[in-house]
């Protein structure tokens, strides 16, 4: 049976993930997800402390069109980074500012999800995209946010209620 056209809408839904090792606490990560869009903080500790909000503008497909995110040194006289990523259908164009300083670049990269620093809600939102599509297998690209890298990712389903994931 192929796939519906548009994948199902979500009402507003908040979770949240704690990212640990051991008895250490690395991340927190606090988001909403709506039909169009996904708003979020995150609190990574390592190799310091950074503070993240983002805001995440989604396709009918359920996937990135737009990302933006500030990011924050607490205690620092340092200004926020704040980068802007807009995804094509082959191509993540990106805006970084810190203070004065504006880098922008165009990274090649078909089917991008963005990519955060222990941040779960696009591995997730990624995952919802792969369902909606259907197949054995999607290949994706992940490219962290504020930079030039990509990354190669297969979502591969397990049963109906999982899904692997292989960096490639």
């Amino acid at each position: 049976q192929p796939p519906p056209s548009v994948p199902p809408r979500y009402a507003a839904d908040t979770a949240a993930f704690v990212v640990t090792i051991g008895r250490d606490t690395l991340a927190v990560e606090r988001f909403t997800r709506m039909a169009d869009t996904i708003r979020g903080e995150l609190v990574s500790r390592s190799p310091r402390t950074v503070t993240r909000t983002y805001r995440a503008f989604l396709t009918p497909q359920g996937t990135v069109r737009r990302m933006e995110m500030t990011s924050r040194i607490p205690g620092t006289p340092q200004p926020p980074t704040v980068a802007t990523a807009t995804f094509t259908a082959d191509s993540v164009f990106t805006r970084v500012q810190r203070g004065d300083s504006v880098f922008q670049f165009r990274v090649a990269a078909r089917r991008a999800f963005p990519l955060v620093n222990y941040s779960h809600a696009f591995y997730e939102q990624a995952m919802i995209h792969a369902r909606f599509i259907g197949g054995d297998s999607t290949a994706l690209s992940i490219t962290p946010i504020g930079s030039n890298q990509i990354y190669g990712m297969v979502i591969y389903p397990v049963g109906a209620d999982s899904m692997r994931l292989v960096n490639i």
